[in-house]
């Protein structure tokens, strides 16, 4: 089975191998690294066995299979050895999860078993028996794009992580938290069921990984910290208005308005008392209350939970308690609401 074989389902688990041999591994490999050469070597090739599954991801058509930034998962009863050239079109997070691993990447020896390793970068890792290993694979793309809302500007070419992720770090470590918890079926169907809540969960992992894990322009990004003007305050405020409907970030909301990320945060605490994110869920808020005022006056139709996930309240009983806080009823109430 290649990666290709069938339609990407962002909701769905899939196993690509389930107890194979040495030989089906290897073939996945191949498959997946072409057309670079993959070494993948095992001293228990003829007993050893291996599962991968793919865990969960987001559709993106124009990359192999229709997966953009994706989760999986991989374990061997067995040692094993993997090394090759990453692919041009992804960087490759490695999350240890049991088991031990030993890390060459680019000539440096890692002993941390969460890595990363950039498009086309050399690693060789060696693996541990009864290892477990997930991989979130995030195109360069994402990347860029992130970095651009947030600079103001076009990046310079790739960007370049630090490769060792050290867990012990509590902004690593929550990172690696939010990575895991993606591995969750429960919190993946969840985000799969609005795809307005999926989007911004990809750019929560891309913004908090820039956050997180030291790199090239970690000093640029960090760099302005000044108070937002009022002029610039609007402006956030109006972008987040005319562009609810999009999965925008806060990164979007302050490229929209002038400021550093930092900047804006700072400025709507000082100016509103909350968070930018926070402001974007009121807005979306009230646009899911107007559309309910609607079924209730009779001038349309939908139910409460289509309307939520449509704005990406993905989790109802948040948006239930979001809803009775600022309303103060719950959003059935509302609905069934008799016209004056």
């Amino acid at each position: 089975m290649t990666l290709s074989d069938e339609p990407f389902d962002p909701s769905r688990r899939k196993a690509f191998l389930a107890g194979a041999g040495f030989e089906a591994m290897y073939a996945m490999y191949v498959d997946y690294c072409a057309p670079d050469p993959v070494r993948l070597s095992s001293a228990d090739r003829r007993t050893g066995r291996f599962w991968t599954t793919h865990l969960t991801g987001l559709p993106d058509p124009d990359r192999i299979g229709g997966v953009g930034t994706a989760l999986s998962e991989v374990a061997s009863d067995s040692a094993y050895e993997l090394g090759g050239q990453g692919r041009p079109d992804g960087y490759v997070v490695r999350v240890q999860v049991r088991g031990a691993v030993r890390t060459d990447l680019e000539g440096h020896d890692l002993a941390a078993g969460h890595t990363i390793q950039g498009p086309e970068q050399h690693l060789t890792q060696a693996i541990s028996p009864g290892s477990v290993m997930r991989y979130l694979v995030v195109p360069p793309a994402k990347i860029a794009d992130a970095l651009r809302v947030r600079l103001g500007e076009e990046p310079r070419g790739l960007l370049h992580f630090d490769p060792e992720i050290r867990h012990q770090a509590p902004a690593a470590a929550a990172w690696l938290g939010l990575v895991n918890s993606w591995a969750d079926p429960r919190h993946a169907q969840l985000l799969a069921q609005s795809p307005l809540a999926l989007r911004h969960f990809e750019q929560l992992l891309i913004q908090a990984l820039l956050d997180a894990q030291p790199h090239a322009l970690t000093g640029a990004l960090t760099r302005h910290t000044a108070a937002a003007p009022p002029g610039s305050m609007r402006r956030a405020m109006a972008y987040c208005e005319e562009h609810a409907h999009e999965p925008i970030s806060v990164a979007h909301i302050a490229a929209a308005a002038g400021l550093s990320v930092r900047q804006l945060q700072r400025g709507f605490r000082e100016h509103l008392g909350i968070s930018p994110l926070e402001h974007l869920r009121r807005v979306r808020l009230d646009l899911v209350h107007q559309e309910l005022l609607e079924i209730a006056a009779g001038r349309a139709t939908g139910t409460i939970t289509e309307i939520a996930t449509r704005w990406g309240f993905a989790h109802l009983g948040r948006f239930s308690e979001y809803y009775r806080g600022t309303y103060g009823r719950p959003p059935s109430h509302t609905v069934r609401a008799v016209p004056a």
